[in-house]
């Protein structure tokens, strides 16, 4: 898995060649010669960036989703459990958990 620092060095880099990409695209768009079609074909070199980071977005998401069910159910499910499932709801933590 990347380490944090591999992924904000990847990101910075990204987010740097999107800005840079954009102040392409407003640059044309301030230029009165260029035709409308035009302005439409600067935004496709950057949708590759703009998919890669919802997909880190969402990467991201599922990961801190995961981790805080993970968290509330070991410290805090056992709340929600009738009195007579307790046992069955530890054997669901083992089997899933392993820890």
């Amino acid at each position: 898995m990347l380490s944090f620092l591999g992924f904000m060095f990847i990101f910075s880099v990204l987010v740097g060649l999107i800005i840079f990409q954009y102040s392409l695209m407003v640059i044309s768009t301030i230029r009165e010669d260029v035709k409308p079609f035009f302005r439409f074909l600067y935004w496709i070199p950057i949708l590759p960036y703009i998919i890669l980071i919802f997909i880190l977005f969402y990467l991201l998401f599922v990961r801190i989703f995961t981790t805080t069910n993970k968290f509330f159910e070991l410290n805090f499910g056992w709340i929600f459990i009738n009195g007579r499932k307790r046992e069955q709801w530890v054997n669901y933590l083992r089997e899933k958990y392993q820890d």
